[in-house]
């Protein structure tokens, strides 16, 4: 193999590891002053989650309601994909997006007047009620 295919080779591995470390999985704590998602004290770790990365919130924290508001800091509230779990309730505030799929695992309700959007939306053993004006679009 000739020098520079390898260097295009090593470029193209750097560049793939780069953006699959750009995704996490942050996990909802609910054990913020209240409980809105912009709130870093009721995320495991502190960090509030942005586009890129998963969520996971279930009741199995202090707040079994959690508040999608203004988190991402006045851009588009968006996270690749969530995972709902348990009795737990959802406001959503904001428009916002999960760009991947929408898992719920057990009874979740949404409440609010904007929509949760999704790509997929799963139901593992569960049930998804809405309250309030709430809707949630999906595309699959």
């Amino acid at each position: 193999m000739k020098k520079g295919n390898i260097c295009v080779l090593i470029g193209c591995m750097l560049l793939l590891m780069a953006t699959a470390a750009l995704a996490a999985t942050i996990v909802w704590s609910g054990e913020g002053a209240n409980s809105n998602w912009s709130t870093s004290g009721n995320w495991v770790g502190g960090t509030v989650p942005t586009s890129t990365d998963d969520v996971k919130v279930l009741d199995t924290t202090p707040q079994s309601t959690s508040t999608v508001n203004d988190f991402i800091g006045g851009g588009p509230e968006e996270v690749s994909s969530m995972l709902l779990g348990n009795s737990m309730t959802l406001n959503v505030d904001e428009t916002f997006t999960v760009t991947d799929i929408i898992q719920v695992q057990g009874s979740v309700t949404v409440n609010g007047d904007k929509p949760l959007i999704g790509n997929k939306l799963r139901i593992i053993n569960g049930s998804l009620a809405y309250s309030g004006s709430a809707q949630v679009q999906v595309s699959e």
